[in-house]
């Protein structure tokens, strides 16, 4: 192989810088607020277990409020370009498996935020402001919220390990630019 020659093809473009931004912004508050979902779990302290799931709230509801706008700049930017050639199996599991990551990213905030209210708490968010309750208090419903929340919040665990898996397959192993064009701060080569 020449020095001139690239183990990656030609640059087929980047992604917006904007949805990349978002894209990690999502990712850090997400890694926010399983952090302080498993903390809450390992602390006896209950003034402490409080001010951590106060803090998981606000930062679910940055999730859900991340996903809404996530959901409206791919509606604006739609189609975007492609990144890689691939068969239409692999684009048909790429569509559904993000479309199932933004799904979740709007049901999960959702249930945790309808499961505080079944409970008679409020929703704040960073004690800023509180969010309006969805439903009154209501034990089953807190139940019901209760698993849908947590039975969600690992199907969008397991989802982001094959969402990454992916990335890195087409890096590693398609060696393709997908992984590239959503990292920040990356130029294109020339």
């Amino acid at each position: 192989m020449s020095s001139s020659a690239s183990p990656l093809p030609a640059p087929a473009g980047r992604r917006p810088a904007l949805l990349v931004a978002f894209h990690w912004i999502t990712v850090l508050a997400l890694v926010a607020a399983v952090a302080l979902a498993l903390g809450r779990e390992a602390v006896d302290e209950k003034a402490l277990r409080a001010v951590l799931l106060n803090l998981h709230k606000s930062f679910g509801l940055l999730l859900l409020g991340l996903a809404l706008v996530r959901i409206a700049l791919r509606a604006f930017l739609h189609p975007l370009p492609a990144v890689a050639e691939l068969p239409l199996l692999a684009r048909l599991g790429a569509a559904a498996t993000h479309g199932l990551l933004y799904l979740l990213l709007l049901a999960v905030p959702v249930c945790g935020w309808l499961l505080a209210n079944s409970h008679g708490k409020p929703a704040g968010f960073f004690g800023l402001f509180t969010l309006p309750g969805l439903v009154d208090i209501d034990e089953d419903l807190g139940d019901l919220t209760s698993e849908l929340h947590e039975t969600g919040a690992y199907l969008l665990l397991g989802l982001i390990g094959l969402h990454i898996a992916a990335a890195l397959h087409h890096h590693f192993m398609l060696k393709d630019r997908v992984l590239l064009s959503m990292l920040p701060g990356l130029r294109r080569r020339p």
